[in-house]
């Protein structure tokens, strides 16, 4: 369509460990930059999210991304770091 993407509700959470323990996201980190809250039609955008876990806990990272309350969450198993 040519109507612009709204992410104005994007939700962008990351979980830790077989537990799935919330991480703490870092946006003082100038790294982090998070999607804008549109997107044109037919454009692309990149967005960047910091977030911390205990080391001990890193061995398992899942990230949740929700476009809006209505939409299914997607979630992506993040391989370890390091």
């Amino acid at each position: 369509g040519s109507a612009p993407a709204d992410l104005s509700g994007l939700s962008v959470t990351a979980y830790s460990g077989e537990e799935g323990v919330p991480a703490s996201t870092v946006a003082s980190d100038p790294a982090n930059v998070p999607l804008p809250a549109t997107v044109a039609a037919e454009e692309a955008a990149e967005g960047v999210y910091v977030f911390v876990a205990p080391a001990a806990a890193a061995a398992r990272i899942a990230v949740v991304v929700q476009v809006d309350a209505a939409s299914a969450p997607l979630v992506f198993d993040a391989p370890p770091l390091g």
